[in-house]
């Protein structure tokens, strides 16, 4: 039993009665001994116990084998497991009982979410990439003849202008394309060692404006910060792009934080986040006064085109992102 590379544990009337040492290392106590007498059901995560509890009364009750069966468990520190686990019913000491055999398989479920976001993203990639291009060719015609237009009309001033305005509109399309082409990783990014700080403050001078007077923007920036090597447009659409977020969860009034930290990377964090180098990075740090993200949505901010904004609204995209480095491309 304690060979096993499974848990397993016996319950009568709900209470462990027996355990192996891999039962104990699963529920965060000392040894198999701590566990007896404990209730089984206290370790089931809240959301999880009363389908586990169905399934344990349909052991007692039909003598049978439960199907193999997803579950999250608790332990005393709090750390969440998932677990597959099946119940068969069992005699232990006379009486009848349930034995119950679970895997871990939390590191399994976090590479198949991290494999299926992968999958989603590079589709979404594929597709903008493929709009972005068919746009850019269209705006390709218009950028090449609008400069004859402007100089044909250039004799009545109201034409004249509204002229301008469609070279202006063609020129911000046209950004707009090679950022949906650097989403879409057919057009490299373009980092450069580059002054956080600076790119910041001169950020936070066109906020103010966009923000409107009733959004307070501070900002908390470390001296002597390193530099950091990022493409400067796309952390400062980043920077932009949260910053309007925060305005709409804060229509009456509110406050705007932006800091900067030096922060050094370690291993151990490097193994939770399977996309970062251990190294010095650059921290820039966004929160504001607003109303937050309810529980039941924050799993959704990264899905791709999803927001909470009503119909009529033009959504604002959320860039996932914490951290430039000093010695590699910014972590997006």
């Amino acid at each position: 039993m304690d060979a096993s590379l499974e848990s397993i544990w016996i319950t009568t009337g709900g209470r462990i009665v027996f355990a192996n040492q891999h039962a104990a290392r699963l529920f965060d106590v000392g040894t198999s001994e701590d566990l007896i007498g404990l209730v089984c059901m206290d370790f089931v995560h809240p959301d999880d116990r009363a389908k586990l509890i169905d399934r344990v009364a349909l052991v007692l009750e039909h003598g049978e084998a439960t199907p193999l069966e997803e579950a999250r468990f608790l332990g005393p520190s709090g750390r969440i497991v998932q677990l597959e686990i099946q119940a068969v019913p069992f005699e232990y000491d006379g009486k009848p009982s349930v034995l119950s055999v679970a895997r871990d398989v939390s590191e399994r479920k976090r590479l198949e979410a991290e494999l299926m976001q992968s999958q989603k993203m590079e589709t979404i990639g594929q597709l903008t990439g493929g709009v972005a291009h068919d746009f850019n060719n269209l705006l390709t015609v218009i950028t090449g003849t609008i400069d004859l237009v402007v100089e044909a009309v250039e004799d009545d001033p109201a034409i004249a202008g509204f002229a301008k305005m469609i070279k202006e509109a063609a020129w911000r399309g046209a950004d707009l394309t090679q950022r949906l082409l650097a989403f879409s990783r057919r057009q490299p990014l373009q980092p450069a060692v580059i002054d956080v700080n600076r790119l910041i403050t001169d950020t936070t001078k066109l906020l103010k404006a966009t923000l409107g007077e009733q959004i307070e923007i501070k900002t908390m920036l470390q001296d002597d910060l390193e530099r950091a090597l990022v493409d400067p447009g796309q952390l400062t659409a980043s920077i932009i792009n949260l910053a309007l977020n925060s305005r709409d969860a804060m229509p009456e009034q509110g406050k705007l934080v932006i800091e900067t930290y030096d922060v050094v990377l370690d291993e151990d964090y490097a193994n939770a986040n399977s996309e970062v180098t251990p190294g010095p990075y650059v921290m820039i740090a966004i929160s504001d006064t607003g109303t937050g993200i309810p529980s039941a949505i924050l799993p959704k901010v990264f899905d791709p085109f999803f927001t909470t904004k009503e119909v009529g609204r033009a959504p604002v995209s959320v860039s996932a992102w914490c951290m430039v480095s000093s010695n590699s491309p910014m972590v997006m």
